[in-house]
């Protein structure tokens, strides 16, 4: 399946108008009026606001990000983690491996890429999508937590 291309710099500059994290269309859109609305619409499943240009849809993180640096990150990091503020100044670029370092930690252990098997009262270990194991104290999962970081130059 072929993915649309991105849309570029001049398009991005040309469609939207930037307003401290928001996104303003610039002209109505067919068959709607939407010239000097807020772009796009919230997705309470995933926590984002999203923006469907030519087809395709986009995060709006993504788009504010682009629209400022005439680039197009694998990812989209939001500094202070809340999915809903896009001003320029919380959005970081990033990869997979510091996104998954910057996730909030799971709900029943606070620290990040570990969680506590409440079925086995382990503490299981995960790095950027691979098992590090079930260690029975936090200090040993830590540990291997860490060393799994340092294996991936982090």
């Amino acid at each position: 399946m072929n993915r649309l291309p991105e849309l570029s710099h001049s398009e991005l500059k040309r469609l939207f108008d930037y307003e401290d994290g928001i996104l303003i269309w610039r002209e109505n859109r067919e068959p709607h009026k939407c010239k000097g609305k807020i772009a796009g619409n919230f997705h309470k499943g995933t926590g984002y606001w999203k923006i469907k240009v030519g087809g395709r849809g986009y995060k709006r993180s993504r788009l504010v990000f682009a629209w400022h640096n005439d680039s197009w990150p694998t990812i989209v990091d939001h500094d202070d983690r809340n999915r809903t503020n896009d001003k320029i100044e919380n959005l970081i670029a990033s990869g997979y491996v510091a996104n998954s370092i910057n996730r909030t930690p799971s709900s029943n252990c606070q620290e990040r890429g570990i969680h506590l098997d409440k079925r086995t009262g382990k503490f299981q270990v995960y790095f950027r999508e691979t098992y590090g194991g079930q260690f029975p104290d936090i200090q040993s999962a830590l540990a291997k937590r860490d060393a799994m970081q340092k294996e991936q130059g982090l």
